[in-house]
């Protein structure tokens, strides 16, 4: 009997995991906010207001956390990939 190493319908990214990027970020993030207050006080000793450069060096981040599109990524999955799936088993059953 053949058995297939691999699914011959593709595989399915269930669900991507993130959380090493999401920690490198928030470890970024604090840091960014550590150098904005340092020069808030030192804005504010020099001549009363903060200076208010910007670059991408100081530009806070967003961690990626998909739990807030559930709905609708189980939405896609029902009504587009598995449906697709379904499918295109049915169409090559042998």
């Amino acid at each position: 009997m053949h058995i297939p190493r691999a699914p011959a319908l593709g595989l399915l990214l269930e669900q991507p995991q993130f959380g090493s990027y999401n920690t490198r970020v928030e470890d970024s993030n604090a840091e960014i906010r550590r150098r904005t207050a340092s020069k808030v006080t030192e804005g504010a000793e020099d001549d009363g207001e903060a200076s208010k450069a910007h670059d991408d060096s100081t530009t806070l981040k967003h961690k990626i956390d998909f739990e807030r599109h559930r709905q609708l990524v189980d939405e896609f999955k029902r009504d587009c990939i598995y449906a697709a799936m379904r499918a295109e088993e049915g169409q090559n059953r042998m």
